[in-house]
């Protein structure tokens, strides 16, 4: 019994603490933004760059350059491989444009194509080469996706998936260290950004709707393996009173005789 009782507490320390052994996730209450990367990858933000600085360098950086490179370019996260091959950039900022718009998913189709086809006439006048674009959905987004050519003495491309919600652009870009896309980085692109998640911006206090729905389930986990430790630890005592009191039966009534 006392193995068992032992047992049902591990649950219900699994229970309490679900999460203990998930992947890495970071997450901006600031800007709305909850993403996982993959775990060859590093995770730069504007408060620790202190921590990370021999990587810092590492990709031709100093602490105080790659801070004013995140502000001008409105990057929450900057994160890198190891070798500096490949990289992923989250963003977010936002203008009269994206408050006029509100929402990319709000607008009719030929407003769409307009503002995708605005995006790619904006990166062949700076000298850009689109590869491919495409329109899709994601966590109730409406994203525009593109795949650029950048020429030069380092030719690389990217991938950018922007979307307007909530009055902001929010955008993902995947770099490349070479001038051509593979399949597979195309495959790796998409599923970071399947791993990308726009909640409500933080306004103090406010918890975001997918926080309540957690926290209700894990109550409601917590509440399930409270009450089987209950009727566990309630057998268990009848156990132990019924070896106390023994009936003995004689005739034509139950004579209870106590120890």
């Amino acid at each position: 019994m006392k193995r068992l009782i032992a047992f049902i507490c591990a649950i219900a320390v699994a229970v309490i603490f679900p999460f203990s052994a998930a992947a890495k996730s970071v997450s901006s209450s600031e800007h709305g933004v909850e993403i996982d990367f993959p775990d060859d990858y590093i995770v730069l933000t504007t408060g620790n760059l202190s921590k990370n600085g021999e990587f810092v360098e590492s990709i031709g950086h100093s602490k105080e350059s790659l801070r004013k490179a995140m502000n001008n370019g409105n990057i929450i996260f900057y994160a890198a491989n190891q070798n500096n091959t490949k990289q992923l950039h989250v963003k977010s900022w936002t203008t009269d444009f994206s408050e006029r718009i509100g929402e990319l998913s709000g607008l009719g189709d030929e407003s769409r194509e307009a503002t995708l086809q605005s995006i790619k006439n904006i990166l062949v006048s700076d000298g850009h080469q689109v590869l491919f674009s495409n329109i899709f959905s994601h966590d109730n987004c409406l994203y525009l996706k593109l795949a650029v050519f950048v020429d030069g003495d380092n030719p690389f491309c990217y991938i950018q998936y922007i979307t307007v919600t909530g009055g902001s652009f929010y955008s993902l870009v995947y770099y490349n260290a070479h001038g051509y896309l593979t399949v597979t980085e195309q495959k790796e692109a998409d599923a970071v950004l399947s791993k990308m998640r726009i909640i409500a911006k933080s306004d103090g206090g406010g918890i975001g709707a997918v926080t309540v729905i957690e926290i209700v389930l894990i109550l409601a986990l917590i509440v399930a393996a409270l009450v089987v430790m209950f009727l566990i630890i309630r057998s268990f005592i009848m156990d132990i009173l019924g070896k106390r009191v023994e009936p003995e039966v004689i005739p034509d009534r139950i004579k209870i005789k106590r120890k």
